[in-house]
């Protein structure tokens, strides 16, 4: 899994840039021809490169293991223990994504980027060079997901309240910072329901995860283009990360599982 988000995020922190730098050169048309090929090679080497069999196999190992286990996870948690995540914990991942959805509205609009597609994208790349700078930090790791989580959506509030009121950091600089506390938190926000949540509920707990992210990911760009001729956007994402936070409900997170 750390694999996987480690080349997701490099592919986030060089698509951006890329992909404004073809739109800029080749335009848009050719750009999308040039990355509909490249779909396609990459299905068919995944074709040929991935072997169907094998991960069925481990899959198939890894699920009698879960069920060798299952019955103790679940006594545990039907006699005192987490059962499940608390639904205002949901409210951390929507304000995140409803932020972070909010601030891919704004980023073509400002000034800097109007003059430059390459702009923007360089603009885009920034957040994710700012969150693989802090997924390299692996001492990060030994603090609790909860601390993690709690800190930097902390952070991540307190960016877009400086933006909100034009702090004199540039906008390069906040970009990176938006970046590295999104590093924090992701990971966290994963680690920390892996933790809480026994294997037979992993499939609901990270459905519903998925769910809040793609809630605020629809809600952010509504919000911040009715109301951003009225208010900052980014005070909006201040405001929502803010509630959030004010909602965790941390002593189910502090409370000790119950021992049978």
């Amino acid at each position: 899994m750390a694999g996987n988000g480690m080349v997701h995020t490099m592919a986030s922190v060089l698509s951006p840039a890329a992909g404004a730098y073809l739109v800029a050169k080749f335009g848009f048309a050719q750009s999308f021809i040039f990355l509909g090929w490249g779909l396609i090679a990459s299905g068919i080497l995944a074709w040929f490169g991935v072997k169907e069999q094998q991960y069925r196999q481990a899959a198939a190992e890894l699920m009698a293991e879960s069920h060798g286990h299952g019955q103790g996870s679940r006594n545990s948690t039907e006699e005192g223990g987490l059962d499940g995540i608390p639904w205002l914990f949901y409210g951390i991942p929507l304000a995140i994504s409803c932020s972070q959805g909010i601030l891919f509205f704004e980023l073509p609009l400002l000034k800097e980027a109007r003059g430059s597609i390459l702009t923007s994208g360089v603009f885009f790349s920034l957040v994710s060079l700012g969150a693989l700078v802090t997924l390299s930090m692996l001492f990060l790791s030994r603090i609790s997901p909860l601390i993690r989580t709690s800190f930097g959506s902390l952070a991540l509030a307190l960016i877009f309240f400086g933006m909100s009121v034009h702090w004199p950091v540039p906008m390069y600089a906040s970009l990176f910072l938006i970046g590295m506390a999104k590093g924090v938190i992701f990971p966290a926000i994963a680690s920390l329901l892996a933790a809480v949540t026994s294997s037979s509920r992993y499939g609901r707990a990270f459905s519903i995860l998925s769910i809040s992210y793609s809630v605020g990911a629809f809600i952010g760009p509504i919000v911040a283009g009715q109301i951003r001729t009225h208010v900052s956007p980014y005070f909006i994402a201040f405001v929502f990360l803010m509630l959030a936070l004010t909602l965790i409900p941390f002593r189910a997170f502090a409370a000790p599982p119950a021992r049978a």
